[in-house]
């Protein structure tokens, strides 16, 4: 009995890799310039096949907590010289980043994993764009 329990439970599991198909994000992330950022959130509006590709590439990511389980996203999706470029509200002529379809799936996939609220999924994308001049500094310096 619980044989055949583990081997649907199993099944299941696959048939969730399986529906997905075809790696559509291997030809963006991470992204490196901000002409490829908004290139791909409009190829997210336009195709519900590579938001939820994107979502399951997310939920793979893992982490201890909502923060660290974010980083890591963030880490994954954008790199530190396109987040120099980027920040929550557009302040100081930068890049908008906040009603993009990526943070949107984004929050979706951390709200899945931990009960995250709004202010504290804001509050760690901000501090993440915040530092991301100095991670590439560290970056070139190494």
């Amino acid at each position: 009995m619980i044989t055949l329990r583990l081997n649907t439970l199993e099944s299941d599991r696959q048939k969730k890799y399986q529906e997905v198909g075809e790696d559509l994000m291997k030809d963006y992330l991470p992204l490196k310039e901000l002409a490829q950022l908004i290139e791909f959130d409009e190829f997210l509006q336009s195709n519900e096949e590579a938001c939820k590709q994107l979502v399951q590439k997310y939920l793979q990511c893992g982490g201890k907590n909502e923060a660290d389980f974010l980083r890591r996203i963030l880490s994954q999706t954008l790199t530190n010289s396109l987040g120099t470029f980027c920040s929550w509200t557009g302040q100081k002529n930068n890049f908008r980043i906040k009603d993009t379809t990526i943070m949107k799936l984004m929050r979706g996939a951390v709200c899945k994993v931990f009960s995250c609220s709004d202010c504290l999924f804001d509050k760690i994308v901000m501090e993440w764009l915040r530092h991301s001049k100095q991670r590439l500094l560290r970056e070139q310096k190494n």
